[in-house]
């Protein structure tokens, strides 16, 4: 489940103030000289979160094999079950077996695109989610050549595929949302080094919605009949534009935060979505919640903060209900923390918590509210058994805003995917990819979603032939099952149309994330948990 931090106002008429920006592609000889001296300055660069494992991490032991189908297809509550017993991925993300729905984490390979097994022969038809290889020089072999190409779509030429990305690159959130479109611009440049998807150059163009749904909407309009499809796009605002992707049959991928685009036909991600829907309610994964209490980790109760936005609200409300389902009851929520001035209120609420005899808090704020609740934690000498966040607390600007104070509070952080400090194949590629073609700019859970994305694009647009349409890209990600990104999520399989299916835990040691549990790869437990009538 993805939550925002911050919204801007919604009312901001569509186009005031925007920035359109169009990304070019640089030249072949620019592009080796960047990877040369990238790879110089060591271009497969250790990630900036340390490859290491807490020692609290228990064995697991009596946990039960996961009995879900393959492929980490989580199983989905009836709204009568409430907290039933989770049933998840019985494959790992290896082919292996997993125990108490881990995962195993596959290993490095001497592969330079992560180990996936070749295509030998039959080419792009031979290819399937468990052969394609990360590698972009690769990916860029399984077609080439320019014989019979066409302009066969809106923004298909001859010699270019473009696509669109609409994200929040300013706006309320300071530097949440410019990594998808970073993340595919790495991804588009790699492969354009090697010749492009079958001789056409691969281009995104970039429109910056400052975190408005009208501008969203108004920034949608503009692109569509410009473009394949949308990758990448990631913004607290990715509801305005829904409606006109859904009329136009334009096929978009990436990190969903609002509801609505997450259960859009014509939306598909390679890790996951927002909230499910089904039936008018809503859904979130308990995979977290179930790894807490597999691993002693489980608070008795648990006090849930949020800011007083709608989105920001309702996910407080939504996993105030999971924690009760599954019976951690919450004696205290507070969903009206003002965004800009958290730090104006959080002595207030930390010391009610404390009152209330919180033994775990949860937040759906950003990096500013959550140093604010742990600044006023450390002054008041007050350290609950977990102090949990989601991924968008997975940043270093958490740790050093804070000060210190994540440390003190051991603040929790529950991924989609397998910590960036994972050796698995896919985390070092888009990690190598970041160096080269983004230098400069941070790795985040945010850009390895997006990195997912583009990369199940490129996958799609292979199957969908030489001159692909909309139609026929759609066709493709249909066809798709059991994706697992080289080992860095959990098997997905998009048209499902869920939350992501497995989750890891890390928490903030020092001045660094360390993963707490699994012992390794993902934790793949997971139910889908009714908890209410779907809005937004």
């Amino acid at each position: 489940m993805r939550l925002l931090a911050r919204r801007a106002d919604p009312g901001v008429p569509a186009g005031a103030g925007r920035r359109r920006r169009s990304r070019s592609v640089p030249s072949v000889a620019v592009l080796v000289a960047v990877a040369l001296v990238a790879a110089s300055c060591g271009a497969r660069v250790p990630p900036y979160f340390p490859a290491a494992v807490a020692s609290g991490a228990q064995s697991g032991t009596g946990a039960t094999q996961a009995s879900g189908p393959s492929g980490g297809s989580s199983q989905v509550a009836s709204p009568a079950a409430g907290a039933s017993a989770a049933t998840g991925s019985g494959q790992a993300a290896s082919g292996g077996g997993s125990q108490g729905g881990q995962v195993a984490s596959k290993g490095p390979s001497s592969a330079s695109g992560g180990g996936q097994s070749q295509v030998a022969s039959g080419g792009v038809a031979a290819l399937t989610p468990a052969n394609f290889s990360y590698d972009p020089q690769t990916q860029a072999s399984y077609c080439t050549g320019t014989a019979g190409n066409t302009a066969s779509a809106p923004g298909v030429t001859a010699s270019t595929i473009t696509v669109g990305n609409v994200s929040g690159l300013t706006g309320a959130v300071s530097d949440s949302f410019t990594a998808g479109a970073q993340a595919v611009t790495a991804v588009f440049d790699a492969i354009n080094r090697f010749g492009g998807i079958c001789g056409r150059q691969l281009k995104v163009q970039v429109e910056d919605d400052q975190q408005s749904s009208s501008n969203n909407a108004a920034d949608v309009q503009y692109l569509i009949p410009h473009v394949l499809a949308f990758v990448g796009s990631l913004s607290d605002a990715d509801n305005g534009g829904v409606n006109a992707m859904v009329a136009a049959g334009t096929p978009d991928l990436g990190p969903a935060i609002n509801i609505n685009r997450s259960n859009s036909p014509v939306y598909w991600s390679a890790d996951g979505g927002s909230v499910t829907v089904k039936g008018g309610q809503a859904y979130v994964g308990d995979a977290w919640i179930n790894g807490m209490k597999q691993y002693g980790a489980a608070p008795s109760n648990i006090c849930v903060l949020a800011y007083n936005i709608p989105i920001s609200a309702q996910a407080g409300q939504e996993y105030t209900t999971l924690f009760e389902k599954e019976g951690i009851p919450s004696p205290y929520q507070d969903y009206n923390v003002p965004p800009a001035g958290a730090g104006t209120v959080m002595s207030s609420v930390v010391s009610t918590m404390q009152q209330k005899g919180c033994t775990g808090v949860f937040t759906t704020m950003d990096v500013v509210g959550n140093d604010a609740m742990m600044q006023a934690m450390q002054n008041q000498q007050y350290q609950p058994k977990l102090v949990g966040t989601t991924y968008e607390g997975y940043t270093p600007d958490q740790i050093s805003t804070s000060q210190g104070a994540a440390a003190y509070t051991h603040l929790d952080v529950f991924l989609s995917s397998v910590p960036l400090s994972d050796p698995v194949p896919g985390v070092q590629e888009y990690q190598q990819e970041m160096s080269t073609y983004e230098p400069g700019q941070p790795p985040s859970e945010f850009g390895l979603e997006a990195w997912d994305d583009a990369e199940l694009f490129v996958y799609a647009l292979l199957k969908a032939g030489r001159n692909p349409t909309r139609q026929s890209l759609t066709s493709a990600l249909e066809q798709v099952t059991n994706w697992t990104s080289d080992g860095a999520f959990g098997p997905y399989t998009p048209s499902n149309r869920t939350g992501p299916p497995c989750v890891t835990n890390v928490v903030v040691q020092g001045n660094n994330f360390v993963e707490t549990w699994p012992p390794s790869g993902l934790y793949c437990n997971n139910t889908y948990v009714d908890v209410g009538p779907a809005s937004g």
